[in-house]
């Protein structure tokens, strides 16, 4: 998120780094997707494979995809203050982290969570970074949770 802050890469176990700088600067896409799901679907310190079977095809696919299209960067571009003004959020907010996730996406999602006026955030331990797609009916029912809380019935 823009305005957020970013760690250095310095910060980062040797194995995090070698896994980082290879899932985020390989430029050709069969072999980046491969790293960037390796990240972020196993977890920062987690060995390869740790999801499997057609969850991980899907996530590469996804990746993949988004890789040959030019990044998320290209379509997605919030403004540079993004991180500061999120005081100005009015919305209900549940911010989930997965607790395999690399420890400054998981602190930063806290952090935004504490500068979002009744934020809730929360940490799954037994996910990394691509919840969606490792606990679907996990995630479907956080968000029925939120909706019924923000919008009770009379």
């Amino acid at each position: 998120m823009p305005g957020a802050p970013a760690p250095e890469m310095a910060a980062f176990p040797p194995a995090q780094r070698q896994l980082i700088q290879r899932a985020l600067e390989t430029r050709e896409a069969e072999t980046g997707a491969s790293a960037e799901v390796r990240l972020w679907l196993d977890g920062a310190a987690a060995n390869g494979g740790r999801v499997g079977g057609s969850i991980r095809r899907v996530a590469y696919d996804l990746i993949l995809d988004n890789r040959r299209q030019g990044g998320i960067e290209d379509a997605n571009d919030p403004p540079a203050d993004t991180w500061e003004r999120l005081d100005e959020i009015t919305a209900a907010v549940r911010i989930v982290a997965g607790g395999m996730d690399l420890d400054f996406i998981t602190h930063n999602a806290t952090t935004m969570a504490s500068r979002i006026v009744g934020a809730r955030s929360e940490t799954w331990p037994d996910a990394a970074h691509l919840l969606p797609l490792e606990h679907p009916a996990r995630v479907a029912s956080a968000i029925r949770a939120l909706i019924a809380a923000a919008h009770p019935d009379p």
